[in-house]
């Protein structure tokens, strides 16, 4: 059941990124100097070479992460199709962290991701940003890259098949995005229980502590594929609004619309598709996916074989 919640051409894009790039500061000893000096301007060296300057915190699972030397994710391989259609490539700085505590100890908040692409220390923040956060001044958003329709979901093995039907139990949530808000208003008698990470919500009720939950649909569709194929049954889905997107400096839009048309481009010849498709097609819902094989997101994630 879906309800709604409540409350081109690829020269064209090559140019508008140029035009962006000829006036964006890059990460120093990303794409600055060898000795590590911060550049004037992209172009302004000949030493410098035009490319998308990543500032993330990598801890969005399955969005955005690190769980090697690498970063991996839905939206680090979306940005890198988005930089092959501009000519060029990512480059994927150290995570960012949280000023306020201490160096290299905190992740960092949309905030500080936002700040560092404002401060013109990366070009583009890429960190399960949503269209309904509070950005601050100095950066613009991006179209958003990928829905964020929140999921109703049980266990398979559950006799729930409705919102109505959930009663009184405890009710795992998401506490970024509406999760909370619409779960309070539509299921006035459950407990809520808060998860900062959705996935820790998602495992809350595979053990059995929760009897439903509430969180992204992404995540719900990824975990179910990866973590616990035929474990989890979705009997609602509600429409947001929602969705992720990029960040760019306010004073560099051309950027900012050479990635939106790089999206549009991706999405009209089917590349987009199979990305979603990776990493977030899944088994059927009940029960039916057969013997575990595939591995979890990275170290330390909970796997739930079948049976």
């Amino acid at each position: 059941m879906k309800r709604a919640l409540w409350c081109s051409g690829s020269n064209r894009v090559k140019a508008l990124l140029a035009l962006a790039l000829a006036a964006t500061v890059v990460v120093a000893g990303c794409a600055g100097d060898p000795d590590g000096s911060l550049p004037e301007e992209v172009g302004g060296r000949d030493s410098v070479a035009p490319a998308l300057v990543v500032a993330s915190t990598y801890t969005g699972v399955p969005f955005e992460m690190k769980t090697g030397m690498e970063p991996e994710g839905f939206a680090i391989d979306l940005l890198a199709r988005v930089g092959d259609e501009l000519g060029t490539s990512p480059t994927f700085g150290d995570p960012v962290h949280d000023e306020s505590a201490l160096p290299d100890i905190e992740p960092g908040t949309v905030e500080d991701v936002a700040a560092s692409v404002a401060a013109h220390e990366a070009t583009v923040g890429l960190s399960s940003i949503r269209l309904s956060d509070d950005l601050p001044e100095g950066v613009v958003a991006t179209d958003s890259y990928l829905a964020l329709d929140l999921a109703v979901v049980v266990r398979a093995d559950s006799s729930i098949e409705g919102v109505e039907a959930i009663g009184a139990g405890p009710v795992a949530v998401q506490g970024r995005g509406s999760a909370a808000a619409w779960t309070a208003e539509s299921m006035p008698e459950a407990e809520l229980v808060t998860y900062d990470d959705p996935n820790d919500a998602l495992s809350a009720l595979v053990s059995g502590n929760v009897v439903a939950c509430v969180v992204d649909e992404p995540v719900v569709q990824r975990f179910r594929k990866v973590k616990a194929p035929g474990r989890l049954a979705v009997v609602e889905t509600v429409t947001t609004g929602d969705g992720f997107v990029m960040v760019v400096a306010e004073d560099n839009g051309a950027l900012a619309t050479a990635i939106n048309e790089a999206l549009a481009a991706l999405k009209a010849d089917g590349t987009y598709d199979e990305l979603i498709e990776t990493w977030f097609g899944e088994p059927s819902q009940r029960g039916d996916a057969g013997p575990y094989t595939a591995m979890p997101d990275g170290p330390g994630d909970m796997v739930f074989q079948n049976g």
